[in-house]
């Protein structure tokens, strides 16, 4: 009399009980590691998320991957070069963010970034583009005026009780 699950190789009860166990093992593997990877590599802090759902729009900077080089050390020619690569950037980024909630605060020229209000759809836009370095919070902070600014104080001399 032959039972199945007390045959040995692979068509045994035992044999496929292994071979689903390790194809769960490496399953849980794979899963751990694209969370692990992604938290790393996560460019929209989660500060932002949780700010943008209570807000409706959060104001961001947004860091382009374009690569680019201290104007210094470039030529006139290199330097205009530059920063059409940063124009070009931020226009497929914007044309990206279409159908969303979002305004354009600032394009920068010299750094490859663009300044933002965005809403959460929109943020989410940014976390998935291949165009994004990394995305931070644009703390707004107010200037003021030149004539409301305290002038500077004199430092008054001690004078000496000899």
């Amino acid at each position: 009399m032959d039972v199945g699950f007390q045959k040995r190789g692979r068509g045994s009860v035992l044999f496929r009980g292994r071979v689903a166990f390790t194809n769960s093992v490496c399953a849980l593997l794979v899963a751990w590691s694209v969370i692990v990877v992604n938290a790393y590599e996560r460019k929209v802090p989660v500060e932002l998320w949780q700010k943008v759902q209570i807000k409706g729009t959060v104001l961001v900077i947004v860091s382009l991957n374009v690569p680019v080089q201290l104007i210094g050390k470039l030529s006139k020619e290199e330097v205009v070069a530059q920063q059409e690569r940063i124009s070009a950037a931020q226009d497929a980024l914007i044309a990206e963010l279409m159908d969303t909630k979002y305004q354009v605060i600032r394009r920068f020229t010299l750094v490859a970034g663009i300044a933002l209000s965005v809403g959460s759809e929109a943020l989410a836009a940014l976390e998935r583009s291949a165009l994004v370095k990394k995305v931070t919070e644009n703390i707004a902070i107010p200037a003021v005026p030149l004539e409301l600014r305290e002038a500077p104080r004199p430092v008054e001399k001690k004078q000496s009780s000899e």
